[in-house]
């Protein structure tokens, strides 16, 4: 259920994002917005945005704890202006290990 959401999100910022400006920089947090520029960094290599956000929720996506809880995302152009924020609810479970 979270890889779908978080695919959701993806699809979503990329349909959204191919219609504007370059794209400059990115960065998620959870929960509480801790202001422009100072939320997790999103790191694109390659200058462009289009499957970084597939990247970073298969390897270094950090998870809020057990619960309930809201994920954002905000991306920044090449003005310098930071877009709005784009949120999903999300419900993490924790992970059972059991030994076959």
């Amino acid at each position: 259920m979270l890889k779908r959401s978080l695919l959701l999100i993806g699809l979503v910022l990329c349909c959204f994002f191919s219609f504007s400006q370059t794209l400059t920089q990115a960065e998620y947090f959870w929960d509480t917005d801790p202001g422009e520029g100072s939320a997790t960094v999103i790191l694109s290599l390659d200058g462009n945005f289009d499957g970084i956000i597939e990247d970073i929720f298969n390897d270094s996506l950090t998870l809020a704890s057990t619960g309930n809880h809201i994920f954002n995302i905000r991306v920044k152009d090449n003005n310098s202006n930071w877009g709005p924020v784009f949120s999903h609810a999300i419900e993490i479970q924790q992970t059972v290990v059991t030994n076959g």
